[in-house]
């Protein structure tokens, strides 16, 4: 019997812990935030030319003097919007491993590489005084060889040929655009409401057409795609706190499902990073 009373005492116990614990994390992640984060995300390209997406921008050495000017006055753009976290496109069992050698850049004893992410991550932070930065990225499956696959043994295949001849002429307009413009210029048109729509259009108007009866193949495509986003803006949701500004940096190609989630979700205020980019529209909120 007092085995018995005591076995129920512990489990009593157990739960009010439990429940103690519950109610600590829902206060952290409470419906009506006393104050909104305010977020906003810049869509970049890969400026170290990683070749890591299915189509690829090849982009000119921003390493050179007159490019890095044009990257200082897009951090000091940025600066505009006061972020008191910037976010970055890398998985966080990186984040100790970046946060080393960001500090090395803060001492002095590490140069900027070439990829977006010191360029315009490591660089800004500097500047506004940061001592951390974070990585959120999420990387999950892409079966594009299961989806082409099944195209081809289907006759399918053409809605592959004009997804990917799209990207492909788009990669070349970019290209060229940016080598007759500013950085700046450069990501205020890739920002656009217009080219952000366009590149999600290309996975729910061709990628989730391929498929018939009760096979899903592009769908599924398309589904991880979404779920990886997904995961990437829980990634940020578990580090904003109530009154944050966060600068999210990421591939151009992800913002249009982040946008929305940010967009409806009850924790943010969505602010349009061309309100401070572009200086004609002279928002900058």
């Amino acid at each position: 019997m007092k085995n018995l009373m005591y076995i129920l005492a512990m489990l009593i116990g157990v739960a009010f812990s439990l429940q103690a614990q519950t109610t600590k994390v829902v206060e952290r992640f409470e419906v009506a935030p006393k104050k909104k984060i305010k977020v906003t995300i810049l869509g970049t390209t890969h400026f170290s030319n990683p070749g890591q997406d299915v189509v690829n921008m090849k982009v000119e050495d921003v390493l050179q003097p007159k490019r890095q000017k044009e990257m200082q006055a897009l951090v000091d753009l940025l600066a505009k919007f006061k972020p008191t976290k910037i976010m970055l496109e890398s998985t966080p069992k990186y984040d100790s491993i970046h946060n080393v050698r960001y500090q090395r850049y803060l001492k002095g004893k590490h140069t900027l590489k070439r990829n977006e992410r010191q360029q315009i991550g490591y660089r800004l932070a500097k500047q506004l005084g940061h001592q951390k930065i974070y990585m959120v990225d999420h990387q999950g499956q892409f079966p594009m060889g299961k989806v082409n696959k099944y195209a081809q043994a289907n006759s399918q295949s053409y809605l592959l040929s004009k997804a990917f001849g799209w990207a492909k002429n788009e990669m070349k307009n970019r290209e060229a655009y940016f080598k007759n413009h500013t950085i700046t210029e450069f990501l205020i048109d890739m920002n656009r409401p217009a080219f952000i729509k366009k590149s999600n259009g290309l996975y729910l108007s061709l990628f989730a057409k391929i498929g018939k009866d009760k096979a899903y193949p592009g769908t599924d495509l398309v589904a991880n795609w979404y779920e990886r986003n997904l995961k990437i803006y829980t990634n940020i949701l578990r580090l904003a706190e109530d009154g944050d500004r966060v600068l999210v940096v990421f591939g151009a190609g992800h913002v249009p499902i982040l946008q929305h989630l940010f967009q409806d979700a009850l924790d943010f205020e969505y602010i349009e990073v061309n309100d401070f980019l572009d200086t004609k529209t002279k928002k900058n909120k």
